[in-house]
């Protein structure tokens, strides 16, 4: 306000002295004309400049805030493009039930910037329209939101302060960038420290499976790394696992049970009396008897916790995977085929990212409730200090091939929907003595085809008999050698 009649004033000033300057120089009709023009053209002009702030982003902040952004300070922090829709949600939680405006407009100046009126180009003008992008917010849940947006907060009395939030998703560099404005600097650092903990807290990951990959990373034309692939968070596809879906060995259960489901349904006790919650598990065996499919059963389990799956390239990175599970915790890191990555050191050409992976397997701390499993379809292959460490590997547990019982069990649940005879289920487990778990399903997918085939139906169910996979299993060994066996799952 003081600001405003001040210049006021000084345009009065301006007149008064440009009509004293007519009034001498002209007389008559022209000297009115011109004081008359002289009076209109600074306030026209005074008129256009107030119009051309309120439409610049600086102008309408100002006005939201019913005070001038002069003084005003900014703290901020990055985050990756995945958290932004966390971000989002922390920020209206925060300043919901406040006297909060919100403005959606895009520019490509930081926030200290815009505060001081300055602008690479196009004069800060409001953008009515900015772009807006889709989130995957939950499994099976998508929201649309701006890429940039304020929140401007006037305080209702006094005592309060006036606070300008900006979250802005940027294409280069793959970053949400937060942004606080404020009078007073350990303000503005406080919000941002409460609305960090909101977004962590309210995480739309929290509780979720969720996939880890990699973008290729860009290099220069001397083979460096330019940028660093993007790390990508999704939502775990698959279909959720029942309790009949996973048919696993008597004797393995009770001890996953008791070292991993147990102890995470009594965390809090646990914790209490000084037990750690800190533990690593390595499946190990041949391809195909079981041992990703286990870990995604376990992970299903653990009611509340955050299932993080990493494979392939992502085994590079395993710091993101590893700083993901501690903002998410309780949580529980997959990472699969780990021999591909993590091999002896002798031959390692990642040792690298074997390093990682000793020092935040070493540095998860006792109190917290992660778990790591690791699955090789070759242990040998495996680095020593993973697998012969008690502090990194709580326990390495083999995965063979079925019993008889157990491919029994198997085959009960692969045809649970159609009709198959006990003395058929028999004859199969009889002529499948030393078969995986894989090689198990995919018989039954062909045999059940077989049975269809030959009219062995009744309703809407497969009544399949034990010629039809006896003709299935002599298709599945019609290359009948040492080799054709192993990739098809025999283990004679």
């Amino acid at each position: 306000m003081k600001g405003a009649l001040v210049r006021w004033l000084l345009v009065a000033s301006v007149v008064s002295f440009v009509g004293a300057v007519i009034n001498v120089v002209f007389d008559g009709p022209i000297a009115h004309v011109l004081m008359v023009v002289a009076v209109l053209l600074p306030l026209t002009a005074a008129r256009a400049f107030a119009v051309m702030l309120r439409e610049r982003i600086d102008g309408r902040l100002e006005g939201a805030l019913h005070r001038q952004l002069k003084g005003f300070k900014v703290v901020s922090e990055d985050f990756p493009d995945y958290r932004f829709a966390d971000v989002f949600r922390a920020l209206e939680r925060y300043f919901a039930g406040s006297d909060t405006t919100v403005l959606e407009s895009s520019h490509s100046e930081s926030l200290v910037l815009i505060i001081n009126g300055m602008f690479y180009s196009g004069g800060g003008g409001v953008v009515q329209a900015p772009p807006h992008c889709s989130f995957n917010v939950g499994p099976t849940e998508q929201s649309l939101l701006p890429r940039e947006r304020f929140w401007i907060k006037r305080p209702r009395d006094n005592h309060g302060k006036h606070l300008v939030a900006r979250l802005k998703l940027l294409e280069v560099g793959s970053t949400a960038v937060l942004e606080l404005a404020a009078g007073d600097l350990s303000y503005a650092a406080r919000v941002l420290a409460a609305i960090r903990d909101l977004a962590a807290s309210g995480s739309i990951y929290r509780g979720n499976a969720l996939e880890v990959s990699f973008d290729v990373g860009v290099k220069d034309e001397f083979g460096n790394v330019d940028q660093s692939g993007r790390m990508k968070v999704e939502f775990h596809k698959a279909s959720p696992l029942r309790p009949d879906d996973i048919v696993i060995d008597d004797r393995l259960w009770p001890i996953l049970e008791h070292s991993l489901v147990s102890l995470h349904r009594n965390r809090a006790q646990l914790a209490r009396y000084g037990v750690s919650l800190k533990r690593g598990f390595l499946f190990y065996g041949p391809p195909g008897t079981g041992k990703s499919f286990t870990a995604r059963y376990l992970a299903t389990v653990l009611s509340g916790a955050t299932a993080i799956y990493c494979s392939g390239t992502a085994l590079h990175h395993v710091v993101s995977a590893f700083n993901l599970a501690r903002l998410l915790k309780p949580a529980i890191i997959v990472l699969e085929d780990v021999d591909l990555v993590f091999s002896s050191r002798d031959i390692n050409p990642s040792s690298g990212a074997l390093g990682d992976l000793f020092d935040h397997i070493d540095a998860i701390a006792d109190s917290e409730p992660i778990c790591v499993i690791l699955t090789t379809n070759a242990i040998e292959r495996v680095e020593a200090a993973v697998k012969d460490r008690p502090g990194r590997v709580s326990q390495c547990i083999f995965f063979g091939p079925p019993s008889p019982d157990l491919r029994r069990r198997y085959l009960r649940s692969y045809v649970a929907r159609h009709q198959m005879t006990e003395a058929n289920i028999d004859h199969v487990v009889k002529a499948t003595d030393g078969v995986t778990q894989a090689f198990l399903k995919e018989l039954v997918q062909r045999g059940l085809q077989f049975a269809i085939e030959a009219g062995h139906t009744d309703a809407d169910k497969v009544t399949p008999v034990a010629q039809d996979f006896d003709a299935a299993l002599s298709e599945m060994r019609a290359f009948d050698n040492k080799a054709a066996r192993a990739i098809t799952g025999f283990r004679s």
